[in-house]
């Protein structure tokens, strides 16, 4: 995913929840701090947001331009609607978002995670990061799963540190 296809997604979740701002979480909120990301960062064709005011409203989100979605198959990427409760974030978070908005967005602001917030405190200095993703890269496993109002989804994998 690019930059230009993350702010797609801002635009067509912000139309379809009615909001006029998007929270990024997961990995693709990268592209908001790094619009022109390393190669490695561009694979994912998944974005997971929330309407900020509304995060009920992810629902729609996710039937809409979600997984195997019209959308999905039109463009090759597609948003995953999530809340906030779907990362386990720090506190102050909110504080700590990095603005994309323009005239690809229509104006919805789209607000992503900053990525010092992956940090874990307990990784040294130099400490080398991986993405946990278990099928994906060996000795990771699935987060809990939560209940949503559609039903049973699995958490979204978050970063995991190595020294």
């Amino acid at each position: 995913m690019t930059r230009a296809d993350l702010e797609h997604i801002i635009r067509a979740a912000g139309t379809i929840a009615d909001v006029d701002d998007i929270v990024v979480v997961g990995s693709q909120a990268v592209l908001g701090e790094f619009p022109d990301a390393q190669a490695e960062f561009l694979v994912f064709n998944e974005a997971e947001v929330f309407p900020q005011q509304h995060p009920e409203r992810s629902d729609l989100i996710d039937a809409s331009i979600g997984e195997g979605s019209p959308f999905q198959r039109s463009f090759g990427y597609y948003a995953h609607g999530v809340d906030e409760t779907t990362s386990i974030l720090p506190a102050g978070w909110r504080d700590r978002l990095i603005l994309v908005t323009g005239e690809n967005t229509r104006q919805v602001r789209g607000w992503c995670l900053e990525t010092t917030i992956w940090r874990s405190p307990s990784t040294p200095p130099g400490g080398r990061r991986t993405w946990s993703s278990p099928g994906r890269w060996p000795g990771t496993a699935w987060p809990a799963a939560r209940r949503s109002n559609s039903g049973w989804r699995r958490r979204r994998f978050i970063p995991k540190f190595e020294p």
